[in-house]
């Protein structure tokens, strides 16, 4: 990316970029599940979560610190820090052990990419306002048509294959289902949270920068609440703190879709989606995963979490958008969408609660 001559290749290094970061989380997750004792294994990927939040804070000022020189700088300031980590996690990492290598499912991944690929492409075409219309159209249908295709002879193969890149016996679980669905709202809820700064613009009439910096809140209830869910996990389980997790983004969500949009109710809202958002897309969805999965399937079934939290993130981008360009009024747009998020999250308030009502078994075979 730092050396792109063109656009074209820049996107192509930024393609390179997300292959490998999808992987981190899941793999540091499936670690956490390996090392960490059961009673430690919330306050690890809380702290995880923290970070995450911290990054998120740290990086927009840094950025525009490092943009008076070159955009460039945005990307090469990564590269010593990467250095770093690779070097200090071959010293901290465990080491494999009597790993018996077994072919790479190559098939079963040109089908989960041509497939995601074709889903992510209908949905960012769909116009909301022409719907019928929009899906009927060549830059729709025939992608739909092609996922259809691809995402059932995906799971076709990986039913036969030595190796399979998702394992269908994950699905077995009803807990990885309830799971995998509660995750996918969370995402729908997290692509939401993009538009917020458009809507500071258009409800309060602030500037596009003051609108960021009003975001704050919102990031430091994140950072805050990311480990005191961590601690609340190794003590009472998954299922409470999912639950107020959920409890706390409707809170946050009704405050902007329900009632007239001010300072005081934004701020509100960023408080309660913040705290609520660090008890769903940190540790808490991750710990229930990682103790409801055998330890060999421990590193896949947390890349299954992060597909279904970016399959809700690519369909909550394309509805909230679609929704409020939709609308006669922008603002009452986005919070008409934002009380259907809601909504959706009520539904995975619901589903919550057939997850284990406590500290969830140990599953070691």
């Amino acid at each position: 990316v730092v050396v792109s001559p063109s656009f074209q290749f820049l996107l192509l290094g930024r393609a390179v970029q997300a292959f490998g970061a999808g992987g981190i989380l899941p793999v540091a997750s499936a670690v956490i599940g390996d090392v960490f004792p059961k009673e430690k294994r919330g306050s690890a990927p809380g702290l995880i979560g923290a970070v995450f939040g911290l990054a998120f804070l740290l990086g927009p000022l840094l950025g525009g610190l490092l943009l008076q020189w070159s955009w460039r700088w945005l990307f090469l300031i990564n590269l010593p820090l990467a250095g770093l980590i690779i070097w200090e996690s071959t010293r901290v990492l465990p080491a494999p052990q009597n790993i018996h290598q077994k072919p790479l499912d190559f098939f079963g991944g040109v089908l989960l990419i041509i497939g995601l690929g074709a889903f992510a492409w209908a949905i960012g075409q769909l116009n909301v306002t022409e719907f019928t219309e929009s899906i009927k159209s060549l830059a729709v249908l025939p992608f739909i048509f092609l996922a259809l295709i691809c995402l059932p002879a995906f799971y076709w193969v990986e039913r036969r294959a030595a190796d399979p890149l998702i394992d269908p016996c994950l699905f077995v679980s009803g807990q990885v289902r309830l799971i995998s669905t509660i995750a996918l709202a969370a995402g729908l809820c997290e692509a939401g949270m993009v538009f917020l700064p458009v809507l500071l613009v258009v409800g309060l009439g602030v500037s596009e920068a003051d609108a960021s910096l009003m975001l704050l809140p919102l990031v430091f209830a994140l950072i805050v609440g990311a480990p005191i869910a961590g601690r609340f996990l190794d003590r009472v389980g998954p299922r409470p703190v999912i639950q107020v997790g959920l409890l706390l983004t409707i809170a946050g969500l009704l405050f902007l879709s329900v009632r007239t949009l001010t300072l005081q109710s934004f701020y509100a809202s960023g408080v309660c989606l913040g705290l609520g958002l660090s008890a769903l897309l940190g540790a808490p969805l991750r710990y229930a995963l990682i103790s409801e999965t055998k330890k060999g399937q421990r590193g896949a079934a947390q890349g299954l979490l992060t597909l279904f939290l970016c399959v809700g993130q690519l369909c909550g981008s394309a509805f909230v958008g679609g929704v409020a360009a939709s609308r006669e009024s922008e603002l009452i747009g986005y919070q008409d969408a934002l009380f259907m998020v809601a909504i959706a999250m009520g539904a995975a308030l619901l589903f919550s609660k057939a997850l284990r009502g406590s500290r969830p078994r140990e599953v070691n075979l």
